[in-house]
């Protein structure tokens, strides 16, 4: 990418302004592994394709490439392609309160990216309401510009805030977002260690592609029914070890 000098405008000002417009309530972003570490770690790394719709309270995750979902978040419970987990078809219920060694063994047949949507506490924000949370609570803020126009806006969290709305600043990321005109179509977790600079997670945005319409199953089968045999599915566990 080749950077060329920014303009009048503050970085705070251009993230402010992308973070103006509004966003449609049914998105779809790719969800991309961005730390190197994570890339050497294939069966971990997986691409996942999400589907929120903010007005039903419900989101679809499918594997990059593929047409159906394989995990659908509602408000009161989430539900696994049942060949993940298992040799059957169909869906499995699993209620997201789930502890113990029942959920270990769910984590670990499913692999952490898709458990982390699996036990999420609620639907994916849009980037608009990721931008003005982190806004909200932005330390140092710098910019550049692409000789596309593509502007990159990288922000520091201050952690001096301590709490803001009753969140915890310390657990929030520094973020980095690829914004094209007045729309982010890119936001990146950053961590910074003594080494090099890596990302976590890449959310990419495209307000083009055709969203599907989400839907909680109407038939399914409940975890407790298929308790002694989680973990015979199609998944495998990865072959090697993420260290951070």
């Amino acid at each position: 990418m080749v950077i060329v000098g920014c303009g009048s405008t503050s970085p705070r000002s251009s993230l402010e302004q992308a973070a103006e417009v509004d966003y449609p309530k049914r998105f779809v972003f790719v969800d991309r592994p961005g730390a190197a570490n994570l890339m050497e770690c294939l069966g971990v790394a997986e691409t996942l394709v999400v589907t929120v719709d903010a007005d039903q309270k419900l989101m679809a995750v499918r594997l990059d490439g593929e047409s159906n979902p394989v995990i659908i978040w509602s408000g009161d419970a989430s539900y696994v392609d049942a060949s993940l987990l298992t040799t059957q078809d169909g869906w499995i219920r699993i209620e997201r309160d789930l502890a113990g060694s029942a959920r270990a063994d769910v984590e670990a047949a499913l692999g952490a990216p898709l458990s982390g949507y699996m036990f999420a506490d609620g639907i994916t924000p849009d980037p608009i309401s990721v931008a003005r949370s982190v806004l909200a609570v932005a330390g140092d803020i710098s910019e550049s510009e692409a000789s596309s126009g593509e502007v990159t806006v990288s922000v520091e969290v201050d952690v001096s805030l301590g709490a803001v709305d009753g969140l915890d600043v310390e657990s929030i990321p520094d973020l980095r977002f690829r914004i094209v005109g007045d729309q982010i179509v890119a936001i990146g977790a950053r961590l910074t260690s003594d080494d090099e600079e890596s990302f976590v997670f890449v959310w990419e945005y495209d307000q083009t592609a055709v969203v599907p319409a989400v839907a909680a199953p109407l038939e399914f089968t409940e975890l407790s029914d298929v308790a002694g045999v989680i973990g015979t599915g199609g998944r495998r566990p990865a072959e090697c070890a993420l260290e951070f």
